[in-house]
């Protein structure tokens, strides 16, 4: 922050300047304490004041969620996963990210962000992925998915569970019949 003292009339003095970034992504204000000195060469005088930074910016939501896309909780062998992620800002100048935080266990899953979209709508900021993919696990079990959306001041998450279902898949028997087999004639 700068003290314009170029336009001092009746010693005052105008401070002006960007806020500083919040510290914390997580907060929605924050207060730093401001030290003025006036010299004159020969005495000075402090003034300390509490300034409060507060920013417009409110977190940004997932609009689809398990109660109005139950489609996300539920996985088969060898079928494609797909989870259409819809999210927004009120704010319609924020740039929000979406990421994969977790996938618990990993090891069987090749779950990916496509097709990603960003936009503006209604005065919002607007994100839409699909979060798919093919899981080659052997036995029913649950997967625990974390995702993440910031607009870089708020960060939110979103936790569900994956119930993965094994379906053994079949072998067709064939019939038992004579095999020929024929010399190669080189």
């Amino acid at each position: 922050m700068t003290l314009d003292t170029t336009h001092i009339k009746d010693g005052k003095a105008v401070l002006f300047g960007q806020a500083p970034a919040l510290t914390s992504p997580t907060v929605s204000s924050q207060q730093i304490t401001v030290r003025l000195r006036a010299d004159n060469g020969v005495r000075f005088i402090e003034q300390e004041y509490t300034l409060t930074i507060r920013t417009k910016s409110k977190e940004p939501r997932f609009v689809t969620n398990q109660d109005n896309t139950p489609e996300m909780l539920t996985a088969t062998t060898n079928k494609m996963y797909v989870y259409n992620i819809e999210a927004e800002d009120d704010d319609e100048t924020q740039d929000l990210t979406l990421r994969i935080v977790k996938v618990a266990p990993s090891n069987s899953w090749r779950l990916d962000l496509y097709n990603v979209e960003k936009y503006t709508a209604d005065g919002k900021a607007k994100i839409k992925a699909k979060f798919s993919g093919v899981c080659s696990e052997t036995n029913n079990r649950n997967f625990d998915v974390t995702l993440s959306l910031s607009n870089r001041i708020f960060t939110v998450t979103q936790d569900f569970t994956i119930r993965y279902t094994y379906e053994a898949i079949g072998i067709e028997d064939f019939d038992y019949n004579d095999v020929n087999l024929y010399r190669n004639p080189t």
